[in-house]
């Protein structure tokens, strides 16, 4: 089994320097005070699992548009 291909949101953080903790951290703020982990943010990172539909709009707010939906979709390939 080969290595998943690094997901748009995985490139995004390393450009910007962010921590796992610092993206959750973020978006908890962008979700209103909604609580999200590190590791959820390392499993989307990763390609592992996919966030759900408001916690998706919060990452493309974040990443000011460069992380989409879509982006989530072209990650898990074939």
């Amino acid at each position: 089994m080969g290595r998943r291909p690094a997901t748009k949101l995985h490139l995004w953080i390393l450009e910007k320097g962010y921590t796992d903790q610092q993206f959750a951290d973020r978006m908890s703020i962008e979700l209103g005070g909604a609580s999200v982990s590190a590791s959820i943010v390392r499993k989307w990172r990763l390609g592992v699992t996919m966030p759900r539909k408001r916690k998706l709009s919060a990452i493309n707010v974040i990443t000011d548009g460069a992380v989409t939906a879509e982006s989530f979709v072209e990650a898990e390939g074939p």
